[in-house]
């Protein structure tokens, strides 16, 4: 078996990083850092392959973050998930404009915030995975349902 996938937790509340390791820890080595700084230092000595990054921290906030995260000679294609409580429109521009990859609003379920990361480090697991699902359940998978037509007149 491969190395494990790293995914970087950044957050300064401890039951939001606990929570997030939980749901992770089974399926990827989860290291967890409770502010801005402390994920730049262990990105100058390290590079994950994901990064859950809160928004809403104490003296350097998500925002900054990522945008020192992007400066960094590993961290500019670092795919990011936004995991926060806040859910306004410029938030979500400001982050998407720094190249996000998904953004997830807080609380979330455990099953959820795994199959976000799952798209994003083993995107044909999680295809087949849907699949699986679509057929389990006796139905077609949403990429492949045939699109619904309107009746014609008169029919």
């Amino acid at each position: 078996m491969g190395e494990r996938k790293k995914v970087l937790v950044v957050d300064d509340v401890a039951i939001s990083l606990s929570v997030t390791e939980q749901a992770l820890r089974e399926h990827y080595e989860v290291i967890t850092v409770n502010s801005g700084d402390r994920a730049l230092r262990y990105m100058k000595k390290d590079r994950p392959d994901l990064i859950l990054l809160d928004i809403r921290m104490d003296q350097m906030d998500g925002i900054e973050t990522l945008k020192a995260i992007r400066k960094l000679p590993n961290g500019a294609n670092i795919p990011v998930i936004m995991l926060t409580a806040q859910s306004d429109r410029a938030t979500v521009i400001e982050t998407a404009k720094l190249g996000i990859y998904d953004y997830m609003l807080k609380p979330f379920a455990p099953q959820e915030l795994l199959s976000r990361v799952r798209g994003v480090l083993e995107p044909d697991k999680e295809a087949a995975a849907a699949l699986v699902a679509a057929a389990a359940a006796d139905l077609p998978p949403t990429s492949m349902a045939p699109a619904k037509t309107a009746p014609a007149a008169g029919d």
